[in-house]
């Protein structure tokens, strides 16, 4: 990997560490141990991500490591559907789907995407009264 996909698979995991708030979620846990597991990985969570994803980009062929920055660089600047767009075409390239044209595959999978992109807040998200 090299240091500027290791740069920012570290910007990656920042944001992910302020997006993900143990702490609010341990409040929701009536079990006070469970509770008290939660809420501490907050303490540690931002290195933990940052060795998840590490380790995950070793994992994928070097040739796809192209894709894998675009995906960060689109998570980082906060463009989810550019991101759903990258996963799309990268999906599509693959060729999962039989009997269907290449264009076609990644519109499938874009859409599918966008949905998901779009539904998953409104579902995750409590709505304040």
């Amino acid at each position: 990997m090299n240091e500027v996909l290791r740069a920012k698979v570290k910007t990656g995991a920042e944001k992910l560490d302020k997006i993900v708030d143990f702490a609010r979620i341990a409040s929701k846990i009536s079990n006070k141990p469970v509770r008290f597991v939660v809420s501490s990985f907050e303490l540690v969570d931002g290195y933990v991500f940052k060795v998840a994803l590490t380790e995950v980009i070793e994992l994928i062929p070097e040739k796809a490591h192209g894709v894998v920055e675009a995906w960060l660089d689109a998570f980082i600047g906060g463009d989810w559907l550019l991101l759903v767009n990258n996963t799309g075409e990268f999906l599509g390239q693959l060729n999962l789907i039989p009997f269907i044209e290449d264009e076609d595959e990644k519109n499938v999978y874009v859409a599918l995407l966008t949905a998901l992109v779009r539904l998953i807040p409104q579902v995750t998200i409590p709505q304040e009264k």
